[in-house]
């Protein structure tokens, strides 16, 4: 009996460090800004029959990590290197956000 009660008091520190350390460990590395992964991809771009000084593309897909309690929306991207590009944000997946499989938060 005594044994146990060892044991358990063992266990009861060790979870109680663990979680101390979970919790310091989120506050230091908590992210300010979404971090946009680099990416490599080739798209098809079509020629804008309403207007001739603009291109349209089909789907394009940015992927960022940020943190799991950040409830910020992407509205507007807008790239340095090319100032004049326009970008029409959605949040669905190529259109098709009604259908579960679509959605990354059921992963």
């Amino acid at each position: 009996m005594e044994l146990n009660k060892k044991i358990l008091h063992i266990g009861l520190l060790l979870i109680g460090i663990s979680l101390i350390f979970t919790i310091v460990f989120t506050a230091v590395y908590k992210l300010e800004n979404p971090i946009v992964i680099k990416m490599f991809i080739e798209k098809n771009i079509y020629p804008n029959e309403v207007n001739e000084n603009s291109a349209l593309a089909d789907g394009f897909e940015l992927k960022y990590i940020t943190n799991i309690s950040d409830n910020r929306k992407i509205v507007n991207i807008k790239f340095r290197e090319k100032p004049d590009i326009e970008v029409t944000v959605s949040a669905d997946s190529l259109g098709y956000g009604d259908m579960p499989f679509f959605n990354d938060i059921n992963c």
